[in-house]
């Protein structure tokens, strides 16, 4: 009597424990976005060959894998090239550049109101408006792809005086 009192009782008490507990649940959990803002920062690049990107700021928030930059100058020192905006994004693949947005390179200046460059292909995309100055032309057009390895410019509907020396 007593053995069946004790597994009466233990029956009873796995089924009030699966009626009235919860199973603790092991899982995952998602982390909290990381958002980190810096005051007039620099940041560098750097591969093999030295420093691949320098870009300066007067304020920088970086946000899932995104620094958005304001008051942005980057530069590529070996090749003496630089490009201001007022708001830059950089996803490491592509820079994003919005208001005033001045380059500047040995052989052309421009300027517009929008850019984007991919760093990989080192490839310069402005779909608007653009204003571009050399020693040898002046020319404005609606949309301008340049390619910096080649030196190569692509622009449509473009309005060019050139310079005879």
């Amino acid at each position: 009597m007593k053995l069946w009192s004790f597994y009466g009782g233990l029956m009873l008490f796995i089924a009030l424990w699966f009626v009235l507990f919860k199973p603790y649940e092991i899982g995952k959990k998602k982390a909290t976005p990381t958002t980190i803002l810096i005051e007039k920062f620099h940041y560098e690049e750097l591969g093999l060959k030295g420093k691949k990107l320098d870009l300066f700021g007067s304020k920088g928030v970086y946000d899932q894998k995104i620094l958005r930059i304001e008051k942005l100058l980057a530069r590529d020192p070996d090749k003496n090239e630089s490009i201001r905006a007022n708001v830059g994004i950089y996803d490491k693949v592509l820079l994003k550049l919005r208001g005033n947005v001045h380059y500047r390179s040995p052989q052309y200046r421009f300027t517009s109101q929008k850019a984007n460059y991919y760093k990989k292909l080192e490839k310069l995309v402005v779909p608007v408006k653009f204003w571009l100055y050399s020693k040898e032309f002046n020319a404005t057009g609606l949309s301008l792809v340049y390619y910096k390895r080649s030196g190569r410019i692509e622009a449509s509907q473009i309005d060019a005086k050139v310079m005879f020396r």
